[in-house]
């Protein structure tokens, strides 16, 4: 689960997705990976650990800025790693 990138480029990442976040329309389903794509990158290039860390990050990003991203579809399911699960866009 090594990383490919150090703190400072998934810094710089979770910036590029999250501007694609803000102009998500209320709403919008969308998983990490996704975002990741829209904003140009190649998932297959990122580490299991590298994705994890980016997902995490652009949670914590979203909520400091009054965005929700709503997982509650998968309360209580085991389904998968997180930035492959899909999240509902909610602007408080």
């Amino acid at each position: 689960m090594g990383n490919n990138y150090s703190k400072a480029e998934k810094r710089q990442i979770v910036k590029d997705l999250y501007k694609y976040l803000h102009e998500c329309e209320e709403g919008t389903d969308v998983t990490s990976c996704q975002l990741l794509d829209a904003a140009g990158y190649n998932v297959d290039q990122f580490s299991e650990g590298d994705l994890m860390d980016i997902n995490s990050e652009l949670f914590k990003s979203a909520k400091a800025n009054h965005i929700i991203l709503d997982m509650s579809a998968h309360d209580g399911m085991v389904e998968g790693l997180p930035y492959n699960l899909d999240f509902i866009v909610r602007h408080e």
